[in-house]
């Protein structure tokens, strides 16, 4: 039971040399219609002003950590997690946006919950690097809440950490983020949660997520490494859902293609076509891999993937 002294919500914000967008991100959070909440922000070895902005929040509800060399956003997080003293932890982003009733309405949804739910999250809003717009989840995707493990393997669409708020008693039990992830490890993270317990669903739009130029989750390198060591860490779990283990390989194997890594692509498509046979588009993918031509490669390559 929580003591008079311990807030409700804990809000966790790493932040890396983002000092010029702090200011709007505390004043976001303080214009929050539900007041009992501490946020605990980490400065992740930043080399710009950051502590003087936190300095001019006269709040008590406000921490502030720093890192003494920059350790990575998983890294950021978990010691953000070890300091939050709430019942409930929520996620925000330096370059993102909660509306208003955002943490009111998802404290009332878990409050209500029964124990095998672990999250709420609530629809958001998405702006893409290219200026496209989109609103998650969409009417297409018809499991929203409940059990959505299989929906995270298979990429059907991701939550961002931002929409969520999460039982802290979860943390403990499914653990924090992955610190050997430098990016994607909020879907992994996702994974393990969802393997454990369900998710509630808030339809209204109470998120807007923005992604800047030097958003590390653009980093195209990166977020392949990461997907095969993610695929890798749950592998026992894919196999289970051979569907989204074929899914989430040939997704692996197409980036390989487009990079022009003929193994490894050709290693990929193949477990494709194996845990999916009858699937035409592995069954093309793997063949074309055979050849090893780099006409065929950059055929392969056309062909459209989309990627959480």
């Amino acid at each position: 039971m929580r003591t008079l002294k311990q807030p409700k919500v804990s809000i966790l914000l790493p932040s890396y040399n983002r000092a010029y967008l702090l200011p709007f991100t505390i004043e976001n959070i303080l214009e929050q219609t539900w007041k009992d909440w501490e946020l605990i922000i980490v400065d992740d070895g930043s080399l710009d002003n950051t502590d003087e902005v936190i300095k001019n929040f006269d709040d008590r509800r406000i921490t502030y950590i720093k890192h003494q060399v920059n350790a990575g956003e998983a890294a950021a997080r978990n010691t953000a997690l070890a300091a939050a003293r709430g019942e409930y932890i929520a996620n925000q982003d330096s370059d993102d946006e909660w509306f208003p009733e955002k943490l009111e309405e998802e404290v009332y949804l878990l409050d209500r919950s029964p124990a095998r739910v672990g999250a709420v999250y609530s629809s958001f809003h998405k702006t893409l690097f290219d200026g496209s717009e989109e609103i998650v989840p969409s009417a297409i995707h018809h499991q929203k809440e409940g059990n959505l493990v299989n929906t995270f393997l298979r990429s059907d669409f991701y939550i961002t950490g931002q929409a969520l708020l999460i039982k802290k008693e979860c943390y403990k039990n499914v653990g924090g983020y992955d610190e050997k992830l430098r990016v994607l490890n909020d879907a992994e993270f996702l994974i393990r949660l969802a393997s454990q317990y369900e998710f509630v669903h808030n339809p209204h739009v109470r998120v807007r997520i923005k992604r800047f130029e030097d958003s590390i989750s653009r980093n195209f390198k990166m977020r392949l490494v990461s997907r095969e060591y993610i695929l890798h860490k749950h592998e026992d779990l894919f196999k289970k859902f051979p569907d989204s283990f074929a899914r989430y390989s040939y997704r692996i194997g197409h980036t390989h293609a487009l990079l022009g890594n003929t193994d490894k692509a050709r290693m990929y498509l193949r477990k494709a076509f194996v845990f999916s046979p009858l699937h035409i588009k592995y069954i093309a993918a793997f063949l074309l891999s055979l050849t090893a031509s780099s006409w065929l490669y950059r055929t392969l390559g056309r062909l459209k993937t989309k990627w959480m």
